[in-house]
C-alpha cells in the first residue's frame, strides 16, 4: 500500500486563529488526496492550557491524523524589518521554530505556517487554491444527545477572551438582550470569566445561560436564527453552520467597514461587523428583520435602509404574489 504524504500544519493565535485557518485544510486534501495532516496548535494569551487544540479536536478530529499542542513560551522575540523600514516582532515565523520542532518537521512532505495576523505576507506562498476557499467555513460537529429547543431563539455571546478589545457595556448588553427576549428565546453563553457578569440574565424568564462544551454550543448554534456577539472565536461555529451574523468590532467606525486586515484576518464578510458604540434599536431591529428573513443577513444595512425598504429592494413582497392575467382581461 503507497504511504500518504505526511503534511504538518501549524495554527498560530488563540481558539478564532485555529478555527480559522482551519478552514486551509479541505484544499490542501483537495491537492495532496493522499496526505495526512498533523496539526500544531497555540492557545491564546487568556485561554485554558491546550483550549484551542483540543477545541479543534472535538470540532474538527476528523480533518487531522494528530493535533498536538505547543506552548507558546518555546517561541523568543523574532524582529523583522518590513521593506517600509519598520520593524515588527514576528514570533510566529517559520524562520523562528523551536530546534524540537524543527527536527520534527523536517520529517514530513509539506509544511505549512498558518498566522491569521501575517495572512496578508503567506498567501503568495500557498500552493492550494485558497482563494476558492476563503469564504468556505466547514460545518463543525455536534453533540447529538443535547436536546435543542423547538421554538426559534437567538444566541448572544457579549465577552470574550480579548474583552477588553472588543467591550460593550452590560447596560448596552441588557438592553438588546432584555429588548430581543420580548419577541423571541434568547441564550446568552457565559464564558465563566466572571460569575457575576450575568447576574441580569435572571431576571428574564425569556433568556437563558449556556454553559456548555465547545460541541454542545455548537449544536446550539447550528439552529439559531441569528448569532450577535463581540468578535470572537465562537463566531467561526456560526460561520460553519451559516448562521447570520451580528458582530461588534472595535476597529470599525462605521458599519460594514472593519479595518482592511480584518477582511483577511478573522472577518471576512463585512457586511456582518458593527461598531461598538451602535445604536441598541438599530441592532435590535436588524436581530428581528433577520429572525423574520434570514436572506436579509446578507443584506441589512441597519444605518441606511428600514425594514419595509429591504423588502421592496429584495422583491421578497414577490414570493407571495398572484398571478393576475386573467383578471386584468
Amino acid at each position: 500500500m503507497k504511504n500518504k504524504k505526511q503534511i504538518a500544519c501549524i495554527f498560530w493565535g488563540g481558539l478564532g486563529d485555529n478555527l480559522s485557518n482551519n478552514r486551509w485544510t479541505l484544499p490542501i486534501k483537495e491537492k495532496y488526496q493522499d496526505c495526512e495532516i498533523t496539526a500544531y496548535c497555540m492557545k491564546g494569551a487568556k485561554e485554558p492550557h491546550d483550549y484551542p487544540s483540543q477545541c479543534l479536536r472535538d470540532l474538527y478530529g476528523d480533518f487531522y491524523k494528530k493535533i498536538i499542542y505547543i506552548p507558546d513560551t518555546k517561541y523568543k522575540k523574532c524582529l523583522i524589518q518590513d521593506n517600509g523600514g519598520q520593524i515588527h516582532n514576528h514570533p510566529h515565523c517559520i524562520e523562528n521554530i523551536p530546534k524540537e520542532l524543527e527536527k520534527k518537521l523536517k520529517n514530513y512532505h509539506k509544511v505549512y505556517n498558518f498566522d491569521s495576523k501575517d495572512f496578508l505576507w503567506n498567501y503568495e506562498n500557498f500552493d492550494f487554491n485558497w482563494y476558492a476557499y476563503f469564504n468556505f467555513f466547514p460545518a463543525p460537529k455536534t453533540d447529538k444527545t443535547v436536546e435543542l429547543p423547538e421554538e426559534d431563539y437567538v444566541i448572544f455571546q457579549l465577552h470574550s477572551s480579548s474583552g477588553n478589545v472588543h467591550k460593550i457595556s452590560q447596560e448596552w448588553a441588557e438592553e438588546l438582550v432584555a429588548k430581543t427576549s420580548e419577541h423571541v428565546k434568547c441564550y446568552v453563553i457565559d464564558d465563566g470569566q466572571d460569575k457575576s457578569r450575568y447576574d441580569w440574565v435572571y431576571k428574564y424568564e425569556q433568556i437563558k445561560i449556556l454553559k456548555s462544551s465547545i460541541k454542545e454550543l455548537s449544536s446550539y448554534v447550528s439552529k439559531a436564527k441569528i448569532f450577535v456577539g463581540v468578535d470572537s472565536g465562537l463566531k467561526y461555529l456560526a460561520f460553519g453552520h451559516g448562521v447570520p451574523c451580528v458582530l461588534f468590532y472595535k476597529l470599525c467606525e462605521t458599519y460594514g467597514q472593519p479595518h482592511p486586515e480584518a477582511y483577511y484576518q478573522w472577518l471576512p464578510w463585512p457586511h456582518y461587523v458593527y461598531p461598538l458604540d451602535i445604536e441598541v434599536d438599530s441592532v435590535f431591529v436588524t436581530i428581528m428583520s433577520i429572525c423574520d428573513e434570514k436572506l436579509l443577513g446578507h443584506f441589512p444595512y441597519p444605518l441606511k435602509y428600514s425594514p419595509i425598504e429591504r423588502y421592496q429592494f429584495l422583491n421578497l413582497y414577490m414570493r407571495d404574489g398572484e398571478v393576475i392575467n386573467e383578471k386584468l382581461a
